[in-house]
């Protein structure tokens, strides 16, 4: 079986299983809140003290999302992805079928990425919108200034590229424990390791799920790559686990 045609059956079992709502959803919930609090507090801020407002905007958006929601969200997302079949014993169907073990794992793992790069686009692009509203609404900080677009896009890939050690991760786990206990449990932790590591100079780097965080430096007008390298590391490395396990795991 080509790998594309999975690609597609992986689709086409979330586009009626409301993932993709949630996907979309929950990012641009937590965004249009930012707005209304960026409205009460902006208003008080001084415009003259050469504070960039788009990039402090983007960047109290993305570590909210980065730190608070985004470890369970992709611990939801991916242990979804494997739950249903799982829980509906199509897995051992799936496993028998005439096609490579990798390539269905490797299916989980683009459609994971795909479905967090989703949420990453819906965060970004409501939040310029936001930032234009508020600029409409008399914010001299939004108004007064462009929309950084590249800065913003940058960022916004980098931090994408950076969720992908998590997401190997949690598929992992996803795969040798299809259970949402264990799945939702292992972002709550990454969640709380998250907190305590992305302010760290050093411990960050052995806590995955602060990766995102630490790609963000908006206002000085830069993006972090080492957190995004790091990640993309780190989920080669859980791939090739995972892989090697699914070899070596015998269908019951």
């Amino acid at each position: 079986m080509r790998f594309h045609r999975l690609l597609c059956g992986e689709f086409f079992k979330i586009r009626n299983a409301l993932v993709l709502w949630v996907v979309a959803l929950i990012p641009a919930l937590m965004a249009v809140l930012s707005i209304f609090n960026e409205y009460r507090v902006g208003a008080r801020r001084a415009a003259a003290d050469g504070a960039d407002y788009w990039a402090l905007f983007a960047q109290s958006n993305f570590i909210f999302w980065g730190q608070a929601l985004l470890p369970v969200f992709a611990a939801m997302i991916v242990t979804l992805l494997l739950y249903l079949e799982h829980h509906n014993q199509m897995m051992k169907v799936l496993l028998t079928l005439p096609v490579r073990r990798w390539k269905v794992y490797a299916a989980k793992y683009v459609t994971a990425s795909a479905l967090l790069g989703l949420s990453t686009i819906v965060l970004l692009v409501v939040t310029i919108g936001g930032g234009c509203v508020l600029g409409g609404l008399g914010l001299s900080g939004f108004a007064a200034t462009e929309v950084p677009w590249v800065l913003l896009c940058k960022a916004a890939t980098v931090f994408w590229l950076a969720t992908q050690g998590l997401i190997a991760i949690q598929l992992l786990a996803a795969w040798r424990w299809p259970s949402l206990v264990v799945g939702i449990g292992l972002g709550l932790c990454g969640m709380i390791l998250s907190l305590f590591a992305a302010s760290s100079a050093s411990w960050w780097r052995v806590v995955p799920w602060a990766y995102p965080v630490r790609s963000l430096r908006l206002p000085e007008k830069t993006v972090g790559i080492d957190p995004a390298l790091l990640s993309v590391a780190a989920a080669a490395l859980m791939v090739a686990v995972g892989l090697r396990w699914m070899y070596r795991r015998d269908v019951n």
